[in-house]
């Protein structure tokens, strides 16, 4: 169904190595090593208010808003996407976008959401959204481009709806467009996607994180 196969794509990827189970809400801290959020809230050090990374033992400072506010890693939800996508066959997927613990039918590509039937309908009557790409799960599978088409884009973390197009070569850092008028006017930029080799292993880290 696509250019990754599902028996390749790695268990140990996509594991919590707290919990030893596929990732929720996966959250990356700043040494770079992934857990689920309700795995790192276990982790909290009250007194200090730091958790101990269980890999690499570095202290992290737990945000004033909690671990809920701790960078997402997008990668890891896009693997969890595409596997959710391929194995929706044999392991029904539930919609994401009500609480019914509906099976999910469709996904949404504007909202990144799976949806059941209901939701489609819903969807596609309201205003804001019935020009949305709703794609039926067993169309996705099919298509070459799936893993495209399951790509989240990166989002700001401060202005939440924009997607971070550019790269704050001054801050050394993803930026959005509401960022870059109000915060980075006067520093040396350019878009993301053009931003120099010598960047990208560092860029790759940070921005999956967002």
């Amino acid at each position: 169904m696509a250019s990754v196969e599902v028996e390749k794509l790695s268990e140990h990827l996509l594991k919590c190595p707290i919990c030893l189970e596929t990732y929720t809400t996966p959250k990356v801290l700043p040494c770079l090593h992934t857990f689920c959020q309700h795995c790192l809230q276990g982790l909290i050090n009250s007194g200090e208010n730091t958790i101990i990374c269980p890999t690499c033992r570095c202290e992290v400072s737990v945000p004033k808003d909690g671990v809920g506010a701790l960078s997402t890693n997008f990668f890891i939800n896009n693997m969890l996407d595409f596997l959710s996508v391929a194995k929706s066959n044999s392991n029904p997927v539930v919609c994401t976008n009500c609480e019914e613990q509906n099976r999910a039918t469709s996904r949404c590509i504007e909202c990144m959401e799976f949806l059941c039937s209901q939701c489609v309908a819903a969807h596609r009557r309201t205003r804001m959204t019935k020009e949305h790409e709703v794609i039926a799960l067993g169309d996705l599978q099919a298509q070459k481009e799936v893993q495209e088409k399951l790509h989240r884009p990166l989002l700001c973390a401060v202005h939440e709806r924009d997607v971070l197009k550019y790269f704050c070569e001054t801050c050394d850092e993803p930026v959005c467009r509401e960022c870059l008028i109000i915060d980075h006017r006067e520093h040396h930029y350019g878009y993301l996607k053009d931003v120099d080799k010598r960047h990208r292993s560092e860029v790759g880290w940070s921005v999956l994180s967002r």
